[in-house]
């Protein structure tokens, strides 16, 4: 199963989805992390314009007051040490690596815990 740096990552995790951000957050406390929750654009847009700093930012793409991209801008403008995961039910091409070396990683949801904590790790990993 994929390990976190217990203890040490903090992740902000953007959805719309309620279930989705309580099961991701459970998983990734089990791990270890310190984990904050949003479930819009705006909110997220407050967390990381505070002086919170994140490990790590995984969103959702398609969020109900905007898109992942706005998440992504604000993290870039806000936390650009911190490595960022887009999230889906859908696999889009504008967020293929085999076409954009620098697109953030994708997972497709659902998916196992061992997967989403590999993936994760494997984000912050190639953030260094």
């Amino acid at each position: 199963e994929g390990e976190l740096q217990a203890l040490e990552d903090r992740l902000l995790v953007v959805d719309d989805q309620a279930g989705i951000l309580h099961i991701i957050r459970r998983i990734l406390v089990r791990h270890g992390c310190k984990v904050t929750t949003c479930q819009t654009c705006q909110e997220a847009a407050s967390v990381l314009a505070s002086s919170s700093r994140f490990d790590l930012i995984l969103s959702d793409i398609f969020l109900g007051d905007g898109h992942g991209d706005d998440i992504r801008r604000l993290a870039t403008a806000h936390a650009p040490e911190s490595a960022f995961v887009f999230m889906s039910g859908v696999q889009t091409r504008a967020h293929s690596r085999e076409e954009d070396r620098d697109a953030p990683l994708f997972i497709r949801k659902p998916c196992s815990p061992s997967a989403l904590c590999e993936m994760l790790s494997r984000a912050m990993v190639d953030n260094t």
